[in-house]
């Protein structure tokens, strides 16, 4: 609802923390970032905005390898993959309608 978008804070500060995850992981690492449509506070291009800053701020490459699928003809879903070829870790971002 609007009172509710309103109402919240936005704080993109958590982005340190994957960054301080990704900096610890061990090789290989994978982690998935799952987004569906029924969030009422953060939208999907918001996520897709935060997944696409952790990805920058780690060096990560977007595979450009980015399948969407329909179901009877409209968008169902997505996914984006990020690589980090030097400490082999992958981030996927998922959304789902």
């Amino acid at each position: 609802s609007m009172e509710m978008h309103r109402d919240y804070i936005r704080n993109f500060g958590y982005l340190a923390t994957y960054k301080n995850i990704l900096d610890l992981a061990k090789s290989p690492f994978r982690m998935l970032i799952y987004h569906g449509d029924t969030d009422l506070v953060i939208s999907a291009m918001t996520n897709a905005y935060c997944t696409n800053k952790i990805a920058e701020e780690n060096r990560m490459k977007d595979l450009e390898v980015n399948p969407s699928w329909h179901f009877f003809g409209d968008f169902a879903g997505a996914l984006t993959s990020y690589k980090s070829w030097s400490k082999n870790i992958t981030m996927d971002f998922l959304t789902v309608r």
